[in-house]
């Protein structure tokens, strides 16, 4: 099972969510969390994601794929080390973002990917 996070219609499928102003993400975030079955995760939506929504990817340990193809804050990567540390099915991550944002942004990264046992 896959789920992208959209802030544009891409190809109007099943899988995708499209983000719209007013969305409570953190409610997808413990929907993302709970799932036992979702392989494959693309953040592709900005602005970034909100703490509640990174919060459930954290809590999910059937991700094996995923992809940050958004907006990055400073904190996001801060939030998203448990997930990294947790989750032994991620085999692939894809970051295709313009930047980094700041040196802090990219020292969380780091502490992120140093965590993560399972991907080589």
């Amino acid at each position: 099972d896959s789920l992208y996070i959209l802030d544009d219609d891409r190809n109007g499928e099943d899988d995708e969510f499209i983000v719209l102003e007013g969305d409570d993400l953190g409610w997808l975030g413990y929907f993302i969390g709970e799932s036992k079955t979702l392989k494959l995760l693309r953040l592709s939506c900005n602005p970034p994601p909100p703490i509640g929504l990174l919060e459930g990817i954290c809590r999910n340990r059937s991700i094996q794929s995923l992809e940050v193809k958004n907006e990055i804050a400073d904190t996001t990567f801060l939030h998203l080390t448990p997930f990294f540390s947790n989750n032994q099915n991620l085999t692939s991550f894809t970051l295709g973002c313009d930047g980094m944002g700041s040196d802090l942004c990219a020292q969380y990264f780091l502490v992120a990917l140093v965590k993560c046992d399972s991907l080589t």
